[in-house]
């Protein structure tokens, strides 16, 4: 009996403990879509985006509804992504009911080629839908997303490394590292037909929506086949979200001759060559993802120590990672231009952290939303110790986004200053 009481008091002791460590921290909430984007990022002629939009802590989860499926977007970048691809989608069904793509699809499927060509592509006596037909397995290809939505109430996942360590939680999120090469299509087997629907498109050829991928692999085969008019393609802006999708002229290209470019620029750069043969070849990123990430570098031009930026985008796993890093070193050349300077990329941090000219310490944060978890206090006082290095150096961390008023306080009083909003783009 006294065992067991004890066995029983211990396990209440352990739960009061655990309740009130909790208690020491936020819980990222559940905002609502109408109150962080803009009406015309809500609803869209082939689209809507759910309400209901979890935080997980410093990125915003959210789901579209379109006419072609339901994506899911972790992260403004990534939404404004998505929000592009369901109108290239739709532009592709508007091009599956012309009379030109009718008859290129009706040259594909004649003769001899019939039959092959139904085996080998699956396509059946409805060829035009099979352009946008849903890809069997696409809910396994989204799943990992929708398993980070929901462990996102737990923990700030990898992409912000427990804000800092790469490997915990890894498995929940939509992990690359196994598959630029494989589930995420090859870049070298992307044909130039594709490449050149995507760039008519304004879509990233190597995008992860596999319903967009394999339309676009679809069209381009018809066009092959059939002979298409380059002129049919073309999607219309979208109002708001222009700032969120960006493209490079050069990544529609051989992604051969876009490697070879960006290796030039990284020798440039004076980047070490082992460091730019793990980037090229053995990261996450997609050529356009890499072109983006250089973009920022050639912004940040004479400043050392862009080989951290380097490094740490080698250490993303999953895309909202990778968009998060893209994110947080585009708002560091911002600030490098807009004031004060940056001086110097502290090396050794998973988060992009700087000294600026006029000796702050800061930290730039692609962040949607940021509030107070166990892993964001863990990396802020790990930060910190960065600032104790460093006598007279104030300490400050601009955002993308919003931050909570408990978030703020708790940062303010281990001597971290919060800008909102640092962009001047709207919150998220």
């Amino acid at each position: 009996m006294r065992i067991s009481h004890l066995l029983r008091c211990s396990a209440a002791a352990s739960l009061i403990a655990a309740c009130a460590a909790a208690a020491e921290f936020e819980t990222p909430p559940t905002l609502r879509a109408s109150d962080v984007l803009e009406p015309v990022l809500l609803a869209g002629p082939h689209f809507t985006v759910d309400d209901a939009v979890r935080n997980g802590g410093y990125l915003n989860h959210f789901v579209v509804h379109s006419d072609y499926g339901d994506f899911e977007a972790t992260g403004r970048a990534m939404l404004g992504i998505r929000l592009k691809e369901v109108a290239a989608l739709a532009r592709i069904s508007e091009i599956s009911k012309t009379d030109v793509f009718i008859r290129a699809a009706k040259d594909a499927t004649v003769g001899v080629v019939l039959e092959p060509v139904k085996a080998a592509r699956g396509i059946t006596d409805d060829p035009i839908g099979t352009v946008t037909r849903l890809p069997r397995g696409i809910g396994r290809l989204f799943s990992s997303y929708a398993a980070q939505g929901k462990q996102a109430a737990e923990s700030v996942s990898t992409a912000a490394g427990n804000i800092g360590d790469s490997h915990s939680g890894s498995e929940t999120l939509n992990d690359l590292s196994d598959t630029s090469r494989g589930a995420v299509k090859s870049v070298l087997s992307v044909s130039s037909a594709e490449r050149r629907w995507a760039k008519q498109l304004g879509t990233d050829p190597y995008s992860t929506n596999a319903v967009l991928r394999e339309a676009i692999e679809n069209i381009a085969w018809f066009d092959r086949i059939g002979g298409l008019a380059p002129g049919l393609a073309g999607v219309p802006s979208i109002p708001g979200a222009s700032h969120l999708v960006r493209a490079h002229e050069i990544a529609w290209e051989d992604p051969r001759d876009v490697r070879a470019r960006n290796k030039e620029r990284l020798l440039a750069m004076e980047i070490p060559a082992a460091t730019i043969e793990r980037f090229l070849e053995k990261s996450a990123l997609t050529p356009s993802q890499q072109l983006d990430l250089l973009s920022s570098l050639d912004a940040l031009d004479g400043v050392p120590g862009r080989e951290a930026l380097i490094e740490q985008a080698i250490d993303k796993k999953s895309e909202a990672e990778i968009w998060f890093h893209l994110d947080s070193v585009r708002l560091l050349t911002t600030i490098h231009h807009a004031g004060p300077g940056i001086s110097e990329i502290l090396t050794g941090p998973k988060l992009t952290l700087a000294l600026s000219t006029d000796n702050r310490l800061i930290a730039a944060l692609g962040v949607d939303h940021l509030v107070w978890t166990e892993a964001v206090d863990r990396i802020a006082r790990q930060y910190t110790e960065y600032l104790a290095a460093r006598p007279g150096c104030s300490a400050e961390i601009w955002l993308k986004g919003t931050v909570s008023l408990r978030a703020r306080e708790e940062l303010a009083a281990i001597g971290w200053q919060v800008l909102e909003q640092a962009t001047g783009a709207p919150a998220g």
